[in-house]
């Protein structure tokens, strides 16, 4: 939902400095001025004819800057490269001239290889009014972008999700990064990144439980037990009538019917992630009631 916020926030930015004198614009210091992505994911088929749009913005007074996008793939398993399976459309320099957002395209090159999914990020790396790049800690400087293999057999399930789900503590649920990775030599097997991360940065390299698909019965089974999180900390866990450590179970599997029509994977039932470690040991994250990967 951060996307929600910062709508809300950069129309009350607007609003002040549309209505008031010079010296409310001082509401909004332009030393905490930013750039940022909307996104920290993204994801395209190899095949498709449509280009990808990614939307950033500028937080200040004034929407008055330039920043600089490059495409990296460093520490990828995967990587996408520039030139031969994509190409960023037009200039990588954005200017902004009054106007708060600004989209970027980009455009894949389609190969008739089984080459898996390739990955690259769209990163920040220079602007010209001294401003952050990104939100606290980094987050949003960079996009991941994922350019799915069309000629996998599962390419009809991987790519981005959102997870929808109710909470018993947070109410109606929203996570937006969720994906489904294919996994190199198999027709079958899938990596997933589902539900609770703390690694914004690296989340696709770090948190990835594994899935498999079943393109007959229209499933992914997931195991119980795997770590979400690459600490040891937090395990995928079907949960039980409390939050004791004797709720938590790690046998069985974690079953999604997948739509054949929308692609959307409705869990058949709830999970949660427990604390297998630190001070919450035997505690849950959040639970997931009803929860539905979004396509």
């Amino acid at each position: 939902m951060n996307y929600i916020v910062k709508y809300i926030f950069l129309a009350i930015i607007a609003l002040l400095v549309g209505a008031c004198g010079e010296a409310d614009k001082q509401l909004f210091d332009d030393q905490d001025a930013y750039f940022a992505f909307e996104a920290e994911s993204a994801s395209i088929s190899e095949n498709s004819e449509d280009r990808l749009d990614l939307s950033l913005y500028i937080a200040k007074s004034k929407a008055i800057g330039t920043v600089v996008l490059a495409a990296d793939s460093e520490g990828l398993d995967n990587p996408a490269i520039e030139g031969l399976d994509f190409e960023i459309v037009g200039d990588e320099t954005i200017t902004f001239r009054g106007e708060y957002f600004q989209e970027v395209s980009i455009k894949v090159m389609d190969n008739d290889e089984t080459d898996g999914d390739k990955q690259f990020y769209l990163t920040m790396v220079s602007n010209d009014i001294n401003a952050d790049l990104g939100l606290a800690d980094g987050k949003q400087s960079k996009v991941l972008v994922t350019i799915i293999d069309d000629e996998h057999p599962l390419a009809s399930v991987l790519g981005s999700y959102t997870l929808n789900y109710d909470s018993p503590w947070n109410g109606n649920g929203l996570q937006e990064v969720n994906q489904i990775f294919s996994v190199e030599g198999s027709d079958t097997e899938v990596g997933i990144v589902l539900g609770y991360y703390r690694d914004n940065e690296d989340f696709a390299l770090s948190t990835k439980v594994k899935g498999t698909v079943d393109l007959e019965a229209m499933t992914v089974s997931i195991a119980y037990g795997q770590q979400t999180y690459n600490d040891g900390t937090n395990v995928l866990t079907m949960f039980g009538d409390d939050e004791t450590p004797g709720g938590i179970i790690t046998e069985g599997y974690l079953i999604g019917d997948i739509d054949p029509v929308t692609g959307d994977i409705v869990f058949r039932n709830p999970f949660a992630i427990a604390f297998t470690g630190g001070p919450n040991e035997g505690y849950y994250e959040d639970l997931y009631i009803n929860p539905v990967l979004k396509k």
